[in-house]
């Protein structure tokens, strides 16, 4: 009887042990998905904070593209034939302007004065047969028309001094000495064309001339 009175004190009297190392293991997966959840949240913040904006409008400024100016050859019966670059839109008296003005005798009537050129443009002035008080020309006072002076007679190429010659235009005192050499080497000119073969007379001097001496 002693001996079971012995044995229930010593089960009473041994200390309780608890059974707990179970119990975070309950809780593991638990904290794992939280954690997860809040790696993800936070990478889909950081990339919509970087990523642009869509309302983000981005501007392209065209660059402008350098139009190129009209160039033209004026030629026939003007002071300087040549080729000339005139302003966008010119026109072509501003053409035969920019070119020294017409010639007198230049029969400019038969142009549109009031055209606009391109680019490429060849513009011929040509000479009248018969001057007349009443026949315009371009001058070179910016475009303005004047009134060509009349002749009273052409001058020949075979029997005019110098000081006749040299009122041609484009015929200097050195072109004036080189036609009467030529001539006083080669006999009369035939043709107008003729001067061509005297040295320092080109095809455009030559067709600035007609209408203003013989022979034709």
């Amino acid at each position: 009887m002693q001996n079971e009175e012995a044995d229930e004190r010593a089960e009473t009297d041994q200390p309780e042990v608890r059974v707990t190392s179970g119990r975070w293991t309950r809780w593991l997966p638990t904290a794992l998905l939280g954690l997860a959840v809040l790696t993800a949240a936070t990478g889909t913040a950081f990339w919509l904070a970087e990523r642009p904006s869509s309302n983000t409008v981005e501007i392209f400024l065209a660059t402008p593209t350098e139009v190129p100016l009209p160039v033209v050859h004026v030629t026939g019966a003007v002071v300087s034939p040549g080729v000339y670059e005139v302003p966008a839109n010119a026109r072509v008296g501003d053409a035969i302007v920019a070119a020294g003005g017409g010639l007198p005798g230049a029969d400019i009537e038969v142009l549109n004065l009031a055209a606009t050129v391109v680019d490429g443009q060849r513009i011929e002035v040509e000479m009248l047969s018969v001057l007349s008080a009443s026949n315009p020309v371009i001058g070179d006072t910016g475009g303005v028309v004047i009134a060509a002076s009349p002749v009273s007679s052409l001058i020949d190429l075979n029997s005019a001094d110098q000081s006749a010659l040299e009122t041609l235009p484009n015929i200097g005192e050195s072109r004036a000495l080189a036609i009467i050499d030529w001539r006083q080497s080669n006999g009369p000119f035939e043709s107008l064309d003729s001067l061509r073969d005297v040295p320092g007379i080109g095809p455009e001097t030559v067709s600035g001339l007609r209408g203003l001496v013989i022979p034709e």
